[in-house]
């Protein structure tokens, strides 16, 4: 399949975000912005996507899109005319986006289009038109008011391709500073581990060497800084060996000197 998928165990508003944007990605045609109010200051109601098709052959047509995640969110959504009415005067068209099994086409208004999120086998989202939407209006409309142009410019210039590939940049910066943190912890935490271990070996160590009475413990440090000066211990012994030979060698020597003598006497 082609369709351009979005990965998650659950279809939330974030993915129906991301599964808008991608299907509205094409830059030439469509200015996309988010979160969209009324009108700027004290903000009645917000769209959750507004986008403006620049083509002049469509007339620059301007569609708004509510997204909706659950039966009770759509019901409430239909239930009361406010929340969208209020935008009516400045769109052309009009579009719920919402899971699948959350959408009732019954209960959706007919001019209204539909955009369902549906999961693959492979556990992708992805989005497929159910109904285009309606002209909202007999003509097309010729302008759109003050307030809403400036709240669908700042939303435009706010999320435009710099500043959100910005934010990108710095949330993954963030997000990789985390991870290496988290990444040094784990070898400092392990370091600690190790240290506090050789630590109680050492306590019980000189735990062991106080028994000896005071100062046993640097007398013990001198002593074996000592022995470590004769050098290494498989060389003495080989020494010693090779001296006891010598030794028994020398006195075999002399027991045979001696009873020579006392025959000749």
């Amino acid at each position: 399949m082609g369709d351009k998928i979005v990965k998650a165990d659950k279809c939330n508003a974030n993915v129906m975000r991301e599964l808008l944007r991608m299907k509205f990605d094409d830059h030439r045609r469509y200015a996309v912005a988010e979160e969209v109010g009324n009108q700027t200051g004290f903000q009645k109601r917000r769209l959750d996507m507004v986008v403006v098709d620049v083509y002049e052959s469509n007339g620059y047509s301007v569609e708004g899109i509510e997204i909706k995640v659950s039966k009770a969110d759509l019901r409430r959504e239909l239930q009361d005319s406010s929340k969208h009415n209020i935008f009516f005067d400045d769109l052309d068209y009009y579009s719920l986006a919402a899971p699948l099994d959350v959408i009732d086409k019954d209960l959706i208004p007919k001019h209204w289009g539909i955009y369902a999120a549906k999961l693959r086998s492979d556990g992708g989202w992805y989005l497929q038109t159910i109904r285009k939407p309606l002209s909202l209006h007999d003509k097309q409309v010729a302008t759109i008011g003050r307030g809403f142009f400036a709240c669908l410019s700042r939303a435009i210039a706010c999320q435009s391709p710099t500043a959100s590939k910005l934010n990108q940049a710095e949330r993954r910066g963030i997000e990789k500073g985390i991870e290496q943190e988290k990444r040094n912890s784990g070898y400092r935490i392990k370091r600690a581990d190790e240290n506090l271990e050789r630590l109680n070996e050492l306590e019980q160590l000189f735990e062991k060497c106080r028994l000896w009475g005071d100062g046993s413990v640097e007398k013990g440090i001198a002593k074996f800084e000592a022995f470590m000066q004769i050098g290494e211990i498989d060389w003495i012994t080989r020494k010693l060996e090779t001296a006891n030979e010598d030794l028994a060698r020398s006195i075999k020597m002399l027991n045979v000197i001696q009873a020579a003598g006392e025959s000749v006497g």
